[in-house]
């Protein structure tokens, strides 16, 4: 097929140079739409992971600040692109994926955030699954009582303040644009007037829910987000192993970015004790 390039299009990626990244690269500029740029945005300690991959469109941005909030910002505001697609470092898509979600982004114009279904990157099927039956209720109890979420299909696409997210299963959603309050911030696109250009993320080290931050973030600007339901990505799912000291650090970064976002106190405590608990149950910490 012959390569369409949209003027328009920048790509940024925020980096540390790992094991996935040229295969990232490797779907972008196999797409059926090319970027102008690829900005690949990396601290200067790990400079030398990537040098050997700056050249055409891709471009190697050394950037002032540690963590992937603050490396993207700084890629965004270097982007030149009207469209601007924010995708991380471990992501994989078929050739026409780019290309079908900047239609769409056009036809919608300015004040638009879409983002893609993730699946999983050995049996490509849907990371998110939707429950029904007894399984279904007893996840309903659960996130409406412990998480702060709606009951049932309504709670698809969106996060409490106790900074619990529920993404988008395909099998449930009747419409190709279906209508989310967060996206994962893996893949998405939307114009550059719309970018979050600040480092919104107030701690240090790995950045646990930033997704919800940035989409706070996101619709006080006025953006609405929507996942294109016919549109799929592969990565690697997280697993619940972690150490339990990083899970005494998740724990107090989740309740400060939940008291942020307005949860009660006690509220927040609960739910990220039950979920540190059942995640180092399963850790076996």
């Amino acid at each position: 097929m012959e390569k369409l390039e949209y003027p328009g299009f920048s790509a940024v990626i925020a980096t540390l140079g790992g094991p996935t990244l040229e295969q990232t690269l490797g779907c972008i500029n196999s797409s059926s739409v090319l970027p102008q740029e690829i900005l690949i945005c990396i601290p200067s300690a790990e400079k030398n992971n990537v040098a050997h991959l700056e050249g055409g469109n891709i471009k190697i941005l050394i950037t002032k600040d540690r963590g992937q909030v603050a490396q993207r910002a700084e890629g965004f505001r270097h982007a030149q692109g009207a469209l601007v697609l924010q995708i991380d470092d471990d992501v994989e898509f078929d050739s026409n994926t780019i290309k079908n979600m900047i239609q769409l982004l056009l036809q919608l114009g300015p004040g638009y955030v879409i983002g893609p279904i993730f699946c999983d990157d050995v049996h490509r099927k849907p990371i998110a699954r939707f429950s029904t039956g007894l399984k279904g209720f007893i996840k309903n109890v659960y996130f409406t009582w412990v998480a702060g979420l709606r009951w049932g299909l309504p709670r698809m696409g969106t996060y409490s303040a106790r900074t619990c997210a529920i993404s988008v299963d395909p099998e449930f959603a009747k419409t190709p644009l279906y209508p989310v309050q967060w996206l994962a911030g893996g893949f998405v696109i939307g114009f550059k007037e719309d970018l979050v250009l600040k480092n919104f993320y107030p701690l240090p080290g790995k950045a646990y829910c930033e997704d919800l931050l940035h989409a706070h973030c996101r619709s006080k600007q006025g953006v609405q987000h929507l996942v294109a339901t016919n549109a799929m990505v592969s990565t690697k799912p997280q697993g619940d192993e972690i150490a339990l000291s990083e899970l005494k650090r998740e724990f107090k970064a989740r309740y400060l970015i939940g008291k942020y976002l307005g949860a009660g106190a006690i509220g927040a405590a609960f739910f990220l004790s039950v979920e540190m608990i059942k995640r180092g149950i399963k850790a076996k910490v």
